[in-house]
């Protein structure tokens, strides 16, 4: 696992870039593209997000994937984002119904999810600007 957590300015610094990357190329909305940005804010690897692993921080950024693809991505359907990330649709509710209780409660995800906001931004951008829709 090669997650990086790492704050301040470098942070700040690194997210900037891969918004400016994305502005510049204009790639489609597609999961893709999505979990491409998503790996490279958390330094994780698509194949762990992908995977069956069951480590807690691997799981932890699944669901946050799972929250921002169903809350920003155009609401697909949960079955759609499970077929997507190659999980049931179950463990998609199970994922969305944990959001609350984890960003109250765990530390960990609070700060990874504080991390993926400016993906939030994007795609919110994106969907107002474009009327782009999830591919």
């Amino acid at each position: 696992m090669v997650a990086v957590m790492s704050t301040g300015f470098a942070e700040g610094f690194y997210l900037i870039k891969c918004l400016l990357l994305f502005k510049k190329t204009k790639m489609n909305l597609t999961f893709e593209n999505i979990l491409e940005f998503y790996c490279d804010l958390t330094g994780f690897r698509r194949q762990e997000i992908m995977s069956i692993c069951r480590d807690r921080f691997v799981v932890t950024n699944r669901m946050i994937l799972a929250h921002i693809l169903y809350n920003y991505g155009n609401k697909r359907s949960k079955s759609h984002i499970g077929r997507m990330m190659n999980k049931n649709h179950a463990t998609i509710i199970h994922y969305l119904k944990k959001h609350d209780d984890l960003i109250e409660t765990c530390p960990y995800y609070q700060n990874v999810f504080s991390r993926s906001e400016g993906l939030i931004g994007w795609l919110k951008d994106r969907r107002k600007e474009h009327g782009e829709e999830l591919l």
